[in-house]
């Protein structure tokens, strides 16, 4: 996770205050900013989900909160994003703290922003606020169809049940990305997508199973056939 923590630093270093990874060796004026890694789930090698925290610190609730909306902008362009937050008071200086926790996903170690796209018109157009995105695998049920004299299972294959991608994005229906999709639905015809940000760019097409938009987050689950 170093390279992680690294991108971290290098994010947050240009705020205009004191910045250090979690608890630092000297006391620090206000305002400062300290950085954590709060948990994560994998490995330094391959695909892991990590939760950074973020504690921003200052004479002024005010000044916390401000400071807190910094951080989590600057964290976003990394893949970043706001999962939690809470306030807090330092019992024995009175400074005001505002802990964020900010949630996103690491490649080798590195920080990955998922970023998908889908075909309309020609064209790859992004799809906006994306928030996740995974894959289901397909499935294929076996039977067994051994005759009452044999003895060991015979087994036939049956028909196949596709793997599908997942996504859930911020909900805005004047995105072109957002908007496409939610037209394949309707229509039943198939969306041609791609997904940059895991351990490779991986594009493909579909049909839109499922799709929820309203005023409180967009979901699709695109239903993958080629």
């Amino acid at each position: 996770m170093t390279g992680l923590m690294n991108a971290v630093y290098q994010a947050l270093k240009g705020m205009p205050c004191a910045v250090s990874r979690a608890w630092p060796q000297a006391a620090q004026g206000l305002p400062a900013v300290t950085f954590s890694l709060l948990d994560c789930q994998g490995g330094s090698a391959g695909l892991a989900r990590a939760q950074i925290r973020v504690s921003a610190r200052a004479a002024l609730p005010e000044e916390a909160d401000a400071l807190a909306v910094q951080a989590a902008g600057v964290l976003e362009p990394l893949g970043l994003r706001l999962s939690g937050a809470k306030d807090e008071a330092e019992a024995d200086t009175g400074a005001f703290l505002k802990i964020l926790v900010l949630e996103g996903m690491a490649w080798d170690g590195l920080p990955q922003k998922l970023r998908l796209s889908v075909m309309d018109s020609g064209a790859w157009v992004p799809v906006a606020g994306l928030q996740d995105a995974s894959f289901t695998a397909g499935e294929r049920t076996y039977r067994d169809v051994r005759p009452l004299s044999a003895d060991m299972p015979i087994y036939a294959a049956g028909e196949p049940r596709p793997a599908a991608l997942k996504v859930t994005a911020q909900p805005d229906p004047s995105d072109p990305g957002q908007r496409a999709i939610s037209q394949a639905f309707q229509s039943g015809t198939k969306v041609n997508w791609r997904l940059e940000g895991g351990g490779y760019t991986q594009s493909g097409f579909g049909l839109v199973a499922a799709l929820s938009g309203s005023a409180l987050g967009f979901s699709a689950q695109i239903m993958i056939t080629g």
